[in-house]
């Protein structure tokens, strides 16, 4: 009898043992399972929330695509409305209305040596300097157009020619003056 007393201590001893190795792999099974599920409801966060970032960022755009569209659909329509209101300008200053309204413009100008900047029809400008006796007078280019402002006051313009037509020559010849001065 000993000899099973010994043989049930010994199976009792190897269950204690095997319950508690047992015990304490499903311990950390469980704590690993859990890590895992943490770390997996981690990621399904942040992918949901990049998610909802990119809904939110293609919202945006759509909105900001459909403002686009509707302003270019405006300014079609301006433009279009401003190309009727040119053409009609255009024809309703033809011929001989432009060539008095540059006649109306042009008589408040001396034109002892005075500039003219062409604004229109360089041909008809011509035209109307010769009809008012100034023949001579040089015609500028916007390009050419150095000093002097054509200035608009309640519908009427002048020329206004304070400021010298050869700026560049007299910045030049005042740089040179002054280096004289500075190194003689």
């Amino acid at each position: 009898m000993a000899l099973n007393d010994i043989k049930k201590k010994i199976l009792a001893e190897a269950q204690n043992r095997a319950k508690k190795i047992l015990s304490a792999a499903e311990a950390e099974s469980a704590r690993r399972l859990s890590v895992a599920q943490k770390q997996l409801n981690t990621a399904r966060k942040k992918a949901d929330a990049e998610l909802e970032k990119e809904r939110a960022q293609a919202v945006r755009q759509r909105r900001q695509l459909l403002q686009m569209e509707i302003a270019q659909k405006s300014l079609g329509q301006k433009r279009a409305k401003l190309e009727q209101v040119l053409a009609l300008a255009v024809k309703n200053l033809s011929g001989r209305k432009l060539k008095n309204y540059y006649a109306k413009v042009l008589r408040t100008v001396n034109f002892n040596g005075a500039k003219i900047l062409a604004g229109g029809d360089k041909t008809m400008l011509a035209e109307v300097l010769q009809t008012l006796g100034a023949p001579d007078t040089p015609i500028l280019t916007p390009q050419d157009w150095l000093a002097g402002r054509l200035e608009i006051d309640y519908g009427k313009a002048r020329l206004d020619c304070s400021v010298e037509l050869n700026a560049r020559e007299t910045a030049a010849a005042s740089e040179a003056e002054i280096a004289a001065r500075l190194w003689p």
